[in-house]
């Protein structure tokens, strides 16, 4: 490739713009030039990253687990942070056409720009631009949920209706039995939505366990945000808790979003009808929930993947319930959230919370 085309090429990387003439001479003239036919893996999420790729022509796909993100072609780049701060690749990027790319590793990079200040005050100065411009993204995608949470709190106040159903037909028990299900539902999306409201006002010191009662909330779970859920009605839920267990400060809201999400995706890996069992004992210091399903098992090549933002092998997943039970299972209630899995004898997720607040 000539050497002029190599120097236009380095010119579209944001971090390159504001070099010397010289260091991006020395740089285009160190690339190394590589193709990849159609279907190879450049690299996959989790590998280490040491560079990165400027595309000359084809086309990529970059992937999280087993969604596209999105596709590049001629004139974009990926990987470029790798070369100021060696990591692991968050996604994974494959060849959709054949690709003919520009290599430059992070070896070149230190060995072009490491002493030279000038050239480092430049990326620098490209770096802060990019921190702003993604804040001022993050704000304005804040504002926008923010305005959206607070429309869908106020088309809730319409589930009130409930209460005057209520009041009609005091002496209907089904009538009361829905009535009271629609009333709870309508008290949990609130709650939800008032946390996500004021998400960025909250600290964890302000974070709430209302709750001790721990089998109250998956009774509540099972009872009333599971109870017609369309894959959830067609296995049968087996509650195994053989002893009295230990009261277990907890923030219910968030607790049955886990259990939610946990007893969906145990439902979603086993054929219909299956029993999905959960168990619930005390441990030494903790309360352990167990959820188990009788699914194929979690191949073990995804295995170090599935708490990671984003990934799912799910069609139409978003790859957010694992990550976020996770961080509300251990990093708001100090706790772990846990699983095992064989090959054709299914998963048990497993979550232990401590028996007594220590916060």
């Amino acid at each position: 490739m000539d050497l002029s085309l190599r120097k236009e090429f380095l010119y579209k990387v944001n971090l390159f713009r504001g070099l010397r003439e010289v260091d991006v001479l020395y740089i285009a003239k160190n690339v190394i030039e590589k193709i990849y036919p159609a279907g190879e893996y450049i690299f996959m999420e989790g590998d280490e990253a040491s560079s990165m790729y400027i595309i000359v022509s084809g086309e990529i796909s970059i992937q999280k687990g087993q969604r596209e993100i999105t596709r590049l072609d001629s004139g974009t780049y990926i990987g470029e942070m790798a070369i100021l701060d060696s990591g692991t690749r968050s996604a994974s990027a494959q060849v959709i056409n054949e690709v003919f790319l520009l290599e430059i590793s992070e070896e070149l990079f230190h060995q072009t720009l490491g002493q030279k200040s000038n050239s480092l005050l430049s990326i620098l100065k490209t770096l802060s631009r990019r921190i702003r411009e993604d804040n001022r993204r993050l704000e304005s995608d804040y504002l926008q949920l923010a305005s959206l949470v607070h429309d869908l709190r106020n088309s809730l106040s319409s589930l009130t209706y409930a209460s005057l159903i209520q009041d009609s037909y005091p002496n209907d028990p089904n009538t009361v039995e829905w009535t009271n299900h629609i009333l709870a539902t309508q008290s949990y999306m609130f709650n939800t939505m008032n946390n996500v409201l004021f998400a960025s006002q909250k600290s964890i010191e302000n974070y709430s366990f209302d709750e001790n009662n721990i089998l109250a909330t998956m009774s509540e779970t099972i009872h009333t945000h599971l109870s017609l859920h369309p894959q959830v009605k067609e296995h049968h839920l087996e509650l195994v808790c053989k002893e009295p267990l230990f009261p277990c400060p907890h923030n219910k809201n968030d607790i049955i979003r886990v259990l939610c999400n946990l007893i969906i995706n145990a439902c979603q890996a086993s054929e219909p009808p299956s029993e999905i069992k959960i168990s619930l004992y005390n441990e030494q210091d903790f309360i352990v929930i167990e959820i188990s399903d009788q699914g194929k098992g979690i191949p073990v090549q995804l295995q170090d993947l599935i708490f990671y933002p984003r990934f799912t092998n799910k069609k139409d997943g978003n790859g957010l319930g694992l990550s976020t039970s996770k961080t509300i299972i251990e990093k708001k209630h100090y706790g772990s959230l846990t699983f095992f899995s064989k090959e054709n004898q299914g998963t048990t997720f497993k979550i232990m919370l401590p028996k007594k607040s220590e916060y």
